[in-house]
């Protein structure tokens, strides 16, 4: 099984055959006795599909998580070795619910899109709305500059993030008449030409194998690693 080292840390990549063409890879690491899952991928023919991002600081490489930084070297080092791993790829897509890890999980780029600022995978990541989020976005342009009361709320609010809870984004997208569906959950994608600009994480390969599901599988052959880096 591949492991993706850095100068701190030792994170496990496992990846998993569903179909000849479906595959989920997960980077995992631990708490003690708990096993946390840092970055879920799955990779569907031509598409790489990012599911899920953890939020520990156990999976914050080299930086803090306040400054978000440890975060972003993660995604990317994932992003980065699976495109390596899957010459095949073409596209990046994702879900954006980003939330702070607390009771109210509230909305990190619900908050971003109403401010008129960029998504939280767009400033970090280089992520670009699809039509479907383009659309939405200038809709909910156009619905604010009508409704100066709820814009002038928002900006009042913009020094308490912890306040933007899905209970109060979903209030103010009712509203406005919009659904919460043009702020939560939207959908972006990141240009492979993007991913493949970022270094190579130092990865250590240990029986590279795929755990088959539904009826066998076979190895991945992995890439050899051409510019290692240490975060």
């Amino acid at each position: 099984m591949p492991l993706l080292r850095t100068q701190s840390s030792t994170y496990r990549i496992e990846v998993i055959q569903y179909e000849e063409s479906l595959f989920v890879m997960n980077i995992t690491t631990t708490h003690g006795r708990t096993q946390l899952l840092c970055v879920s991928l799955a990779v569907d023919g031509a598409l790489l599909l990012l599911q899920s991002l953890g939020y520990y600081k156990e999976c914050s490489i080299g930086q803090t998580l306040r400054r978000g930084t440890g975060t972003v070297d993660m995604v990317k080092a994932a992003l980065r070795f699976a495109a390596a791993s899957f010459p095949d790829l073409q596209s990046v897509e994702l879900s954006d619910e980003t939330f702070f890890p607390s009771a109210e999980r509230p909305l990190i780029t619900a908050r971003r899109l109403l401010l008129g600022e960029p998504g939280w995978y767009q400033e970090h990541l280089g992520a670009v709305p699809t039509p479907k989020t383009r659309v939405n976005l200038r809709t909910l342009q156009a619905t604010l500059a009508a409704r100066p009361d709820v814009e002038a709320e928002l900006r009042g609010l913009a020094g308490q993030p912890q306040g933007f809870t899905p209970t109060y984004v979903s209030s103010v997208c009712r509203r406005l008449g919009i659904p919460a569906s043009a702020v939560v959950g939207t959908s972006w994608t990141i240009p492979l030409g993007t991913v493949m600009s970022w270094e190579m994480p130092t990865v250590v390969h240990e029986e590279p194998e795929v755990d088959a599901q539904e009826g066998g599988g076979g190895a991945v052959e992995w890439p050899p690693i051409q510019c290692p880096i240490c975060f």
